[in-house]
């Protein structure tokens, strides 16, 4: 069983082993809670620990964020609420972004408001944070009106960074209805707004979808013809098989072996198998 005293230097090498490019630190700390059988007494300490890492400005921003992921999936409830509402709502820019990220934890009503307020803040760095914060509140029930919030500041949103955001959270639901906005989306001159669109016809790809794919085999961009490939692998047909076979010789060698694994997954299918994919 952890003991208290064990904390302090299980998180320095937690962040020891993330510096050094090892297994996420963090993960591994998080995942002791799971696997010790910490007794009522030691988890409670353990909360108030990681809550002190959380917000610890000495620790760095990404570090934080990443624990900040992982506690909300793994270890956030309303009881922690109490804590975090406040910060998100009064605390420092950084703190912020830090609660924005872990209060988006399954069917959180109480975050609805707060992060409703946030995504429509001045700032990029905190409508981003907030975004994810969203995405991760949903359980279902609150589905509907989280992408209604994230469809509408979508629309708001003023940069490109916030907008590739939302795009890659609106992902997240993975709900066919939402194709006409990743297909809109595809034709966004800013890259990263382009190629996050994209990504969302993964889930799921009409017949239009599919051929805004065959399009964008066309692209300039590796990134754009390598996730239009994908596309086509998940959702193209033996029908497509001749689409892709000029690719066959691009540039890219990326772009060139992941045509050849498309022609190959296309040649065992058959020839109508466009839609969802899970």
């Amino acid at each position: 069983m952890l003991t208290v005293p064990d904390y302090e230097a299980i998180w320095e090498r937690a962040c020891a082993e993330g510096e050094n490019g090892q297994e996420d630190g963090v993960l591994a700390l998080l995942n002791l809670m799971e696997e010790e059988p910490l007794s009522p007494e030691n988890r409670e300490v353990f909360s108030q620990f990681l809550f002190q890492q959380l917000f610890d400005a000495q620790v760095p921003l990404e570090k934080r964020e990443s624990l900040a992921a992982a506690m909300a999936a793994l270890f956030m409830g309303p009881e922690h609420n109490k804590i975090l509402v406040p910060r998100l709502v009064l605390g420092t820019k950084e703190e912020r972004m830090v609660a924005a990220i872990a209060i988006g934890f399954s069917g959180n009503h109480a975050a609805l408001k707060p992060l409703k307020t946030a995504i429509c803040d001045a700032d990029s760095d905190i409508q981003k944070a907030a975004a994810f914060g969203l995405s991760g509140l949903k359980n279902g029930e609150l589905d509907g009106e989280l992408i209604e919030i994230l469809l509408d500041h979508l629309e708001l949103a003023s940069s490109a960074d916030v907008r590739a955001a939302i795009l890659v959270n609106l992902k997240l639901f993975a709900r066919p209805s939402l194709e006409p906005v990743f297909l809109s989306h595809s034709y966004s001159a800013e890259p990263e707004t382009q190629i996050t669109a994209l990504g969302g016809l993964l889930f799921f790809c009409s017949a239009d979808g599919l051929e805004r794919a065959v399009e964008l085999l066309q692209s300039q961009r590796p990134a754009v013809r390598a996730t239009a490939l994908s596309i086509l692998e998940r959702h193209g047909s033996r029908k497509d098989l001749e689409r892709v076979f000029p690719i066959l010789g691009d540039e890219d060698l990326r772009v060139r072996n992941l045509a050849r694994e498309t022609m190959q997954r296309l040649r065992e299918k058959g020839p109508n198998s466009v839609g969802w994919v899970s």
